[in-house]
């Protein structure tokens, strides 16, 4: 599987229930710049660095979460197998300070995992 996600373009995770990572394909890496098992078994907002993810509870479990584009698609592909595609926003916490950035998601159902593809990058 890894070198299929390897061969393709944009940042791809394949995720779990509850927007948990098991895989990330080499344009996900070099742009999280994460090592793959670094990676594996955290939720979609540790990995992306979503500074609400740092709040109490985590990624999953703070009132922003509700609104989260990642998250909402991800249950949705998974509860019903449709795909979705969805505008999402990231508030990143970095060491010199956060930032906003916003990109494209699409989501599609294979076997019992979601592909996460994000499109069009930008910081904002």
């Amino acid at each position: 599987m890894q070198e299929y996600l390897d061969e393709l373009r944009p940042p791809v995770l394949v995720v779990q229930d509850n927007a948990r990572v098991i895989a990330a394909n080499a344009a996900a890496r070099k742009m999280l710049t994460w090592e793959q098992l670094e990676i594996c078994g955290d939720l979609a907002g540790e990995v992306l660095g979503c500074m609400h993810a740092r709040e109490p509870g985590g990624c999953g479990q703070t009132v922003h979460c509700k609104s989260c584009a990642i998250r909402q698609c991800v249950t949705y592909t998974m509860d019903t197998g449709a795909p979705c595609r969805k505008t999402a926003f990231a508030d990143i916490g970095l060491v010199s300070g956060d930032k906003r950035i916003s990109f494209l998601i699409e989501t599609e159902k294979v076997n019992s995992f979601v592909r996460l593809t994000m499109y069009d990058i930008e910081e904002g």
